[in-house]
């Protein structure tokens, strides 16, 4: 994947920023959630607390 996300120079990688810009955004609310989750589980993973119920 080396040479699929460099741009030719010259060129600004505006798709490909804003792709980026919304991927991290989501995998930020996604951590937000897990760790909200983990807190009201009482400090455990929200699958190890399913497996164990």
């Amino acid at each position: 994947m080396t040479g699929a996300t460099r741009t030719p120079v010259g060129k600004t990688p505006s798709a490909f920023t804003t792709a980026a810009t919304v991927v991290c955004k989501l995998a930020q609310e996604a951590v937000a959630e897990e760790a909200a989750t983990v807190a009201a589980s009482g400090g455990r993973r929200a699958d190890k607390v399913s497996d164990e119920a």
